[in-house]
């Protein structure tokens, strides 16, 4: 089995560049045969079973259509240095920290897009490592596009739901809050990025942090459903009264990328 180097994160965002990446966390060393990944792939209701299914040493690829899916186990836990911030982040799971400090092994799980339909590519790796979560002692998942940790059951629910008209986007894509000190509240997303488009941003805004996450998840599965492209000067809305002033600006987050602001 291979060693994990240093900063390992970062390798995977820049792996995900290309490819879409998933690691899972496992209790302990033991890893799903080819035999039970198929059993729980099926039982994803995957429309592609593994075809050209090749093994050797600690790595198993094989074909779903027409994208590649790697899955490469290592017998060493992901550096928890490097979990640290995505632990922390994890709003919507108070418990990732404690439980992904028990992991001792992890899965990586690439797909490789064989075509320009990144979304497709992205619902099978959710498919493939919920299959893995199932067939494996799994604890947690990291996304490597939207940088973010899940917990065994609501990712395989999550996934279970998955489809082009419903994509798991609490998957893909992260939401932050940062509470400001003038009571207001800005959000970002993280993982967008991912499907060719620019991160949003909500800055000082004096809604509710729910209204916000949800206004901005509807925007996020909006806009990733449709192949919308927001561009500056445009608005955008969930109803015909709702017109949200869209405006390229730095991001937050570090002073540099551009993001699209939403005037909400």
């Amino acid at each position: 089995m291979g060693g994990v180097c240093h900063d390992y994160l970062h390798g995977i965002e820049l792996m995900a560049s290309k490819s879409h990446v998933a690691l899972i966390a496992l209790g302990t060393a033991e890893f799903a045969s080819v035999e039970k990944l198929q059993t729980a792939l099926q039982a994803e209701g995957g429309d592609y079973p593994p075809v050209e299914v090749r093994q050797r040493d600690n790595t198993t690829s094989f074909l779903l259509g027409d994208d590649k899916v790697v899955i490469t186990a290592v017998a060493e836990p992901i550096p928890w240095t490097d979990l640290t911030g995505p632990c922390e982040a994890a709003w919507y799971w108070p418990e990732a920290a404690s439980e992904l400090r028990k992991h001792r092994a992890h899965l990586m799980v690439v797909v490789v897009p064989g075509g320009p339909d990144r979304k497709s590519a992205a619902i099978k790796l959710t498919k493939v490592a919920a299959a893995l979560v199932q067939s494996s002692p799994a604890l947690g998942v990291f996304w490597g596009g939207s940088g973010t940790v899940h917990a065994p059951g609501p990712f395989c629910q999550t996934a279970g739901e998955a489809s082009p008209e419903r994509l798991p986007v609490e998957i893909w894509v992260g939401f932050g809050l940062i509470p400001e000190s003038d009571q207001t509240h800005s959000v970002y997303t993280s993982g967008l990025e991912d499907f060719g488009m620019q991160e949003l941003e909500v800055h000082r805004s004096v809604r509710d942090p729910q209204f916000l996450y949800e206004r901005l998840f509807d925007v996020v599965h909006y806009v990733l459903r449709k192949d919308v492209i927001l561009k500056e000067g445009e608005t955008i809305g969930i109803s015909e009264e709702e017109q949200i002033p869209i405006e390229e600006i730095r991001s937050l987050c570090d002073g540099k990328t551009k993001v699209l602001h939403l005037a909400l």
